[in-house]
């Protein structure tokens, strides 16, 4: 008997040779993939101390300090993961506390649109007088075009 597969995008420590990639478990690596749609990409911390993790954020853009122009698209991995996996990730990635779970569409690496699941935050639930890192090219392997702001 089969088992459901869902297909998740990471972008993160779960992208493989990352540190969290081992919670993926006998995920599927499909494809490199990017976002359709733009998101906030944040560092949890400043990536000139260490490399943290990401945080996208689910906004229109219209926010004070979640502005449009700090918009980008993810970069990332789609895989297909069974969900024994999924509820291993879904732990980490402290959901539905911390993470929500957005169903989106990537466009994979061989130019194919799939829909997979990203985990995201709201601007809610980012803590006014945080400073924030904006990852302004969408790569969290990339850490140096990074514009900070007070929230």
């Amino acid at each position: 008997m089969k088992t459901k597969e869902t297909l998740v995008f990471v972008y993160g420590t779960l992208q493989k040779e990352e540190g969290n990639h081992h919670v993926m478990g006998h995920a599927k690596y499909l494809h490199d993939a990017v976002t359709v749609d733009d998101f906030h990409l944040l560092h949890s911390m400043n990536p000139i101390y260490g490399k943290g993790f990401p945080i996208a954020i689910d906004s229109n853009g219209e926010d004070a300090v979640f502005t449009a122009e700090l918009m980008t698209k993810i970069k990332g991995e789609v895989y297909s993961i069974n969900q024994k996996d999924l509820a291993n990730v879904r732990r980490l990635e402290g959901y539905p506390n911390w993470y929500d779970e957005k169903e989106i569409t990537v466009c994979t690496s061989k130019g194919v649109y799939v829909k997979a699941i990203i985990y995201v935050q709201t601007p809610e639930k980012i803590h006014d007088g945080q400073e924030l890192y904006f990852n302004l090219d969408g790569d969290f392997s990339d850490s140096w075009n990074i514009k900070t702001i007070i929230n």
